[in-house]
């Protein structure tokens, strides 16, 4: 499972941003964990993560880890880290250890900023099953939703359809108003008022 061109460009990019981390262990660490994170936001769905040799034992401060199934690798970013001379290993070769752990990280592009993973396309895709069980085939669940996004989009529109019409009669309703207000104006200029005024008298 070796490092992708797209990969090594995102481990360099990275690497120009923000050098590499300082020689203590806990600065490693916080440099590591940040490139996982980034991995995992930049390529959803392939298993990226951080990883520790045992459960006791301290999270890597050079390493990123990929997880499929129950086959897990290490690449180690850093030759020599923690040490005067240390330096980046952007295109390492995976190292099997299925003996290790797997940590999960949250996605988060400490490049950009970003924490939501980019939306991609999941028809015909199917879940990475745990060890155990089936892979989850998400098509017929995207179809549905889908086709409930469809209907809410028609619904939509039907309801913006009829305001327009609403609209438009309301206006309609307006301008017979003005209409009729105007030929009643008209219609009372017309009236003699000495004629109203003597047949009052009558």
């Amino acid at each position: 499972m070796n490092l992708e061109p797209k990969h090594s460009a995102l481990i360099t990019a990275y690497h120009e941003r923000f050098g590499l981390p300082a020689l203590s262990k806990e600065a490693g660490q916080a440099w590591t964990k940040a490139l996982c994170e980034t991995f995992a936001f930049r390529f959803p769905g392939e298993g990226w993560g951080w990883k520790r040799a045992s459960p006791t034992r301290p999270e890597s401060n050079e390493s990123i880890a990929r997880q499929i199934g129950r086959d897990i690798w290490s690449y180690d970013l850093i030759i020599g880290a923690g040490a005067e001379g240390q330096r980046l290993n952007p295109h390492a070769h995976p190292e099997d250890i299925d003996d290790q752990v797997f940590i999960p990280v949250e996605p988060r592009d400490h490049l950009t900023g970003d924490v939501r993973p980019p939306v991609e396309p999941l028809v015909g895709q199917t879940l990475q099953a745990r060890p155990g069980t089936s892979p989850v085939d998400l098509t017929p669940v995207l179809e549905a939703l889908t086709q409930i996004r469809d209907g809410q989009a028609a619904q939509l529109a039907a309801t913006r359809e009829n305001t327009a019409s609403v609209r438009e009669l309301i206006a309609a309703v307006d301008r017979e108003g003005d209409r009729l207000a105007a030929a009643l104006r008209d219609g009372l200029r017309n009236v003699n008022l000495g004629d109203l005024l003597g047949r009052r008298g009558e």
